[in-house]
């Protein structure tokens, strides 16, 4: 199967497919530091640096695909900036929402398969829309919130994950029946009754939510901690007494001190040994010297999906192609 990844930052997205088994064919990135790490991991896969002008024509004079040829699969974890509790939070209305250059790509190129990843946020904002336009297009979509910590991750970094698929015979009638798009409409309506169902209930095994959407600059800030789980490796005791301190204590014995190995968790008090907790930062300067591009470095990881987190959705993807093609033999 091949892919193309838009947005494809540092590769996160292409590196999960190559371990299913699946070829990024063509990138679409705009950031400099990022076209480096993705010419020096995938040699010689062409690197396009503008969405809004990618489009059918360009991919066909590039080689990319045949003349009116597609791919199997369009990725892409579009911009995070209008949905992030971290900003302002404008969706759709944010000059930073690029859906709709994506889904442009989309209908023109018309894969099997669509694969999307956004921040937390997007489930409440503009997930319904990204789903409606999904179907209006032909295509059948689902969406998943996966934690990077559920793959052992030292951190929660929740995603949302859109993955949508459509064969060639319905996207065909979904072109021939303009009634398709008041369809959708009328699905729209009963999956965001049934979505709004789901938010309202507490998640089960993974989280105890203490929110503080009140406080000023820290609009829809979650202090989270963690249950005590297989799924859960990263624990936090949220600071109630000062906004936004999330403080992260580990417990170090007297015979771990001089070689500097971190014990497990302990919530509460002191160790029987006497041993003292690590405090919340190092006694260290946050500046490091020597390091080049060290901003685009943060700025890229900062930005970058966990592969192992999408991988298991690509490894499905490469599971439900195999079981159909072997049941046309």
């Amino acid at each position: 199967m091949k892919s193309i990844e838009l947005f494809a930052g540092i590769g996160g997205i292409a590196l999960a497919a190559e371990w299913a088994g699946i070829e990024t064919v063509a990138f679409c990135e705009r950031e400099p530091f990022c076209q480096k790490v993705l010419q020096k991991n995938f040699p010689g896969v062409p690197i396009f640096d503008d969405v809004c002008t990618l489009n059918r024509q360009l991919l066909e004079e590039k080689g990319v695909i045949e003349p009116g040829g597609t791919v199997d699969i369009i990725s892409g974890g579009f911009p995070c900036q209008p949905y992030s509790i971290a900003g302002k939070r404008k969706g759709k209305e944010d000059d930073r929402d690029l859906w709709p250059e994506m889904f442009r790509i989309i209908k023109e190129l018309r894969p099997t398969w669509v694969v999307g990843e956004n921040v937390a946020n997007f489930a409440n904002m503009e997930l319904d829309r990204t789903l409606f336009d999904l179907e209006s297009a032909g295509y059948k979509g689902q969406s998943f919130i996966i934690p990077a910590c559920a793959v052992d991750a030292k951190h929660r970094r929740d995603r949302t994950f859109v993955v949508a698929y459509s064969d060639s015979v319905r996207r065909m009638e979904y072109e021939r029946q303009p009634q398709a798009v008041q369809q959708s409409k009328q699905q729209e309506l009963q999956r965001k009754e049934s979505h709004e169902s789901i938010m309202s209930k507490p998640a089960h095994g993974c989280h105890k939510t203490m929110a503080d959407t009140d406080s000023a600059g820290l609009e829809g800030t979650n202090r989270s901690e963690l249950e005590s789980s297989d799924v859960a490796r990263c624990r936090s005791m949220a600071d109630t007494e000062n906004q936004g301190d999330v403080r992260r204590h580990w417990i170090i014995s007297n015979d771990d001190r001089s070689s500097g190995k971190r014990s497990h968790y302990r919530r509460g008090t002191e160790t029987d040994d006497g041993g003292q907790r690590w405090t919340p930062e190092p006694d260290v300067g946050r500046v490091a010297h020597g390091v080049p591009n060290r901003v685009d470095r943060i700025k890229g990881l900062g930005n970058a999906v966990v592969p192992q987190q999408i991988f298991p959705i690509f490894k499905a993807i490469m599971e439900q192609e195999a079981a159909r093609w072997q049941g046309h033999l």
